[in-house]
């Protein structure tokens, strides 16, 4: 199926509530699209003036994926971090190459914004995206019961 990654639109919001409602069920959160909408909406955790979102659509014009990183403060680092928020892809498109193309795509963009690495955050039980870190090259930075934090340097080509 032919498809485009392109830059998130105010229209695309009621667009990734399922997609982001599919990942707080991954980490084992059930809520509905309204509680999904006041996360994304609430405490600064999705702010367009910041956050680095782009979605992707179908040929049809469905979003049936999306990332979404900001910058990240890593003291002690050299050169600039970017936090990987989210990356996903709807449960029926998944298996299919989308999730890889949205990551390469974020990879390609991180770099040329100037990013030098990018951390990401997971919940220690949420085997599924363990796994994805672990296929796609991030590393272990630091690691708890709960939750863990990777790491991926970027090559400067």
């Amino acid at each position: 199926m032919d498809s485009m990654i392109r830059d998130f639109q105010q229209k695309d919001f009621e667009d990734i509530l399922p997609l982001a409602r599919e990942e707080m069920k991954e980490s084992g959160e059930d809520v509905e699209n309204a509680d999904v909408r006041k996360a994304l909406e609430g405490e600064g955790r999705f702010d367009l003036s910041v956050d680095r979102i782009r979605v992707l659509v179908l040929k049809d014009s469905r979003v049936i994926g999306w990332y979404r990183y900001s910058p990240w403060p890593a003291k002690g680092m050299e050169g600039k971090s970017a936090h990987l928020f989210d990356i996903a892809v709807l449960p029926p498109y998944q298996k299919m190459g989308y999730g890889k193309m949205l990551f390469q795509s974020m990879l390609e963009d991180a770099k040329k914004n100037g990013y030098s690495r990018v951390f990401s955050h997971t919940s220690a039980t949420n085997v599924k995206a363990v796994n994805f870190h672990k296929r796609v090259g991030f590393e272990i930075y630091k690691s708890g019961t709960d939750d863990m934090v990777w790491i991926m340097e970027l090559s400067a080509s």
